[in-house]
């Protein structure tokens, strides 16, 4: 779903092309052992298999 915003993000799950990913931004993404010393503004927190609206799957990851 695109919004028309780009951010840049550290990923260190390693994502794959077209995965929904949940990210965090400011600060708290330099709170993991990996991106504390970074200059970084947001950092993928994890990658999403589902999502679930009421009893409706909207999203599915591909091979889940």
């Amino acid at each position: 779903m695109p919004t028309g915003r780009t951010f840049v993000v550290v990923d260190t799950l390693g994502a794959g092309l077209d995965e929904m990913v949940l990210i965090c931004q400011g600060s708290s993404a330099r709170l993991t052992p990996e991106t504390e010393k970074l200059p970084i503004d947001a950092v993928v927190i994890g990658l999403v298999d589902t999502v679930d609206v009421g009893s409706q799957v909207i999203y599915k990851a591909h091979g889940g």
